[in-house]
């Protein structure tokens, strides 16, 4: 069974988590270069549970908000990864939240993909900065665990200037997610909004020819019991083991930039057609804590 004594979060999750999806593909410009799972059918997606007891509510908040995308279902499972390693399952995510160091980032998404898709995830939340002041809020922890969580899924950023109008969305950057200081509009960006949606459509509106089973439909609802590992139908390459990178060092080279010229995402490649993209949050002003 689920563990942690999540039974009110179940419970209310079951009672909003019946949403309805979104209208057809409207014009959308923020996958990250095509990348997305493969695909016959409806993807669902799982997340594994490897986070603390002041994360449960945001990453319940966030499966729920991107299951409201028509080709995406998320499903929450018990995690058994160290938070520490946070190390990826093939064809699930791992989310994970540890004190991973005065290192610069706040956030990180790590995505592999063999041949184009995508075959694993992780998630990793670093409790050294929102343990602080700054962060240690409700605005920021929900924005960059949907932000992290969206990259996961094929998502690039909408926007990457921290300082100007928020679009309402979560995958947008900014210095007040809340809306509520003033210096960002007055919009949130907590939550996914339509363009988001609207991107998922497009990524996903194509059939694949195979999926991985881990990915196939689960009668257990999205708090999910099932844990049996994916394998491959024809996508073709290795399940990849090892830890996920941590460290900038591990993260390869910078492929794109924020508005202010600080590297957001890198790629390494693993060789046969693999590669692993990282997509980082970086806490502000802290991006050269690292060594």
């Amino acid at each position: 069974m689920y563990s942690r004594n999540k039974t009110a979060l179940k419970a209310g999750a079951m009672f909003i988590g019946l949403v309805a999806g979104f209208a057809a593909p409207a014009s959308a410009t923020h996958s990250w270069a095509g990348m997305h799972w493969a695909r016959t059918t409806t993807l669902t997606l799982r997340l594994g549970d490897n986070v603390g007891p002041a994360w449960d509510a945001y990453l319940v908040s966030a499966a729920l908000d991107w299951n409201k995308s028509t080709p995406i279902d998320t499903v929450l499972y018990a995690g058994s990864r160290a938070p520490s390693t946070c190390n990826p399952t093939y064809g699930k995510i791992e989310v994970c939240n540890y004190a991973y160091g005065v290192n610069g980032w706040l956030g990180l998404a790590n995505v592999w993909t063999q041949n184009g898709f995508i075959v694993q995830g992780t998630v990793k939340l670093n409790e050294s900065y929102f343990s602080s002041a700054s962060y240690n809020t409700p605005s920021w922890r929900r924005m960059v665990m949907c932000q992290e969580i969206g990259h996961t899924f094929g998502l690039d950023h909408q926007d990457v200037n921290q300082t100007n109008v928020n679009l309402g969305s979560c995958m947008d950057y900014s210095r007040d997610p809340s809306g509520l200081k003033g210096t960002n509009g007055t919009k949130n960006n907590e939550h996914p909004n339509a363009h988001d949606f609207d991107q998922l459509n497009t990524s996903y509106a194509r059939n694949d020819g195979s999926q991985l089973s881990s990915t196939k439909a689960s009668p257990s609802g999205l708090f999910g019991t099932n844990l049996f590992e994916g394998t491959q139908v024809s996508v073709g390459g290795p399940a990849f083991a090892g830890a996920a990178p941590l460290a900038p060092r591990e993260w390869g080279r910078a492929i794109a930039v924020d508005s202010r010229g600080r590297a957001r995402a890198f790629k390494r490649s693993l060789g046969n057609g693999a590669e692993v993209t990282t997509f980082v949050t970086w806490a502000d002003g802290h991006e050269d804590d690292h060594n």
